[in-house]
């Protein structure tokens, strides 16, 4: 998306009257969800620290009175998020924190089948700590699992880390004539349906699964770590991690197409299987390690390392 020539509405000067920041905010709904957008106009980086709950809840009553019955979906209460900026996204040491809630359930119970989107696209580095959230029309059940979201990451001129810190299912509790939304913790399948970067890329999934469309970080290091599994999300043949280093580290299994450098190596530990297929011809060989079956697939195999211990 192009931000030329956009007339910005809030706009940050310093003391000398030299333009900090320019933010154009959207509101729009699509689907029956909101959506905000926050692009960033300035040559200057923007850090968010803080979000202002006052604004979110006028824009969240001004919703409700727009559209009567229907949740509200500005980032603490849902909708598809949508982030460019020209430089960094957030800092090693202060990450953008970012709620996303989705419903899965309508009040009668009927699935929702759609899923919700976040796109972040960056000019430097990203570093994002995100909580998932999924809210239900019926009661929790054990087992529910937050699902339903969908991200795309890109920075043509950093890194990217990305933390999934958190999964949350909201689930309503009637207590006499009383029902409220009540927070339960829990697991969850996090769908990352692409990925890139200009440097090293880090996706950690604290709290469950991992699934994957097409992770880029070429000629650096890509390093994906779930406290569950990593998963090819689509199931076909293509490359779904390309790195020159690819760093790979699951809980449960870890099954993905991968197309690594000649020059880097593959490392992967799993509580479970591993299956890796090789797209571009030659594994290099740095500490694999499964808990079950391993599969590797490729034209040939190669130690990356001098040493002579077992490999596999």
């Amino acid at each position: 998306m192009s931000t030329a020539n956009v007339k910005p509405d809030l706009q940050f000067n310093d003391a000398v009257g030299g333009v900090q920041a320019q933010f154009q905010i959207k509101s729009s709904e699509t689907g029956g969800r909101s959506r905000i957008e926050v692009i960033n106009t300035a040559a200057r980086d923007v850090i968010f620290q803080q979000v202002d709950r006052q604004l979110l809840r006028r824009l969240h009553h001004q919703r409700r009175r727009r559209h009567p019955g229907r949740g509200g979906g500005v980032l603490l209460s849902g909708g598809a998020f949508t982030l460019i900026a020209g430089g960094d996204v957030g800092t090693s040491a202060q990450r953008l924190q970012v709620k996303e809630t989705m419903a899965t359930t309508k009040p009668d119970g009927t699935p929702i089948t759609d899923m919700l989107p976040m796109s972040v696209a960056a000019g430097g580095d990203v570093y994002l700590s995100l909580t998932g959230v999924n809210t239900k029309g019926t009661a929790y059940a054990a087992g529910d699992r937050v699902g339903k979201l969908k991200h795309d990451i890109a920075s043509t001129g950093g890194l990217v880390d990305v933390r999934v810190e958190q999964g949350i299912i909201m689930a309503p509790v009637t207590v006499g004539n009383t029902t409220s939304q009540v927070a339960h913790n829990a697991d969850g399948s996090y769908y990352f349906n692409s990925a890139s970067s200009a440097g090293n890329l880090t996706i950690d999934v604290t709290h469950g699964d991992l699934t994957v469309g097409a992770v880029d970080a070429g000629t650096h290091t890509a390093a994906l770590t779930a406290s569950g599994s990593i998963l090819d999300a689509v199931g076909d043949a293509a490359s779904d991690v390309d790195a020159s280093t690819l760093m790979l580290t699951a809980g449960g299994s870890i099954g993905l197409g991968i197309d690594s450098s000649t020059s880097g190596t593959v490392s992967a530990t799993a509580g479970q299987n591993i299956t890796l297929v090789e797209t571009s011809g030659v594994i290099r060989i740095g500490n694999i390690s499964a808990g079950a079956d391993l599969a590797l697939t490729a034209t040939s195999f190669e130690d990356a390392t001098a040493e002579t211990a077992k490999r596999m």
